[in-house]
């Protein structure tokens, strides 16, 4: 695999196991065409960098904000866009200098760490009785944004040893830190 493809599929594990981006997509935000919209702006932050002779995390968020708000109705205010900017860039550069191996191996956690934040999500959803359940479809709505504002990219960000706080529906209530 050239450095290239490495950069490709490192660009489009990273958006897919994306966690807003995949509640996102759980919740039907993207409309019926959502995998379509997910490759198309894999494909569309490929293409910036490819058409760039240096790509700034902060332009690149731009354009993915706007993407998200315009084709999966979502905005991102958990600081997670910044990181997966960086990330990108860190990625790019990296293979740019001929060092993809490192980004296999960051994109190989990354998505075992996904992997692993989905199949406990997966395991709360099923363990609903239906009266539960019938609760949650009524309010689901109206609290995802609430969800995805608060929830973490990945489990790295907490670093206190205080046991998290979990809100009366189950969720962990995470607040932003003070240290930037």
């Amino acid at each position: 695999m050239n450095h290239t493809q490495v950069f490709v599929l490192a660009v489009q594990e990273t958006l897919k196991n994306w966690q807003i981006l995949r509640i996102a997509k759980q919740q039907g935000f993207g409309g019926r065409n959502v995998n379509e919209k997910e490759d198309w702006l894999c494909t569309s932050v490929v293409q910036i960098f490819q058409d760039n002779d240096s790509v700034y995390p902060e332009e690149l968020g731009d354009f993915i904000s706007e993407a998200l708000f315009n084709e999966f109705d979502t905005v991102v205010e958990d600081g997670s866009l910044d990181k997966i900017c960086q990330t990108l860039c860190r990625y790019y550069s990296s293979c740019k200098s001929g060092d993809s191996e490192q980004v296999v191996q960051s994109v190989r956690q990354m998505v075992a760490a996904a992997t692993a934040s989905s199949n406990v999500q997966v395991h709360k959803v099923e363990n609903l009785s239906d009266d539960e359940d019938d609760d949650k479809a009524n309010t689901s709505e109206n609290n995802l944004h609430a969800q995805i504002m608060q929830e973490p990219c990945d489990s790295a960000m907490d670093t206190d040893d205080k046991p998290p706080k979990v809100d009366e529906d189950g969720w962990e209530v995470v607040s932003r830190s003070k240290k930037k």
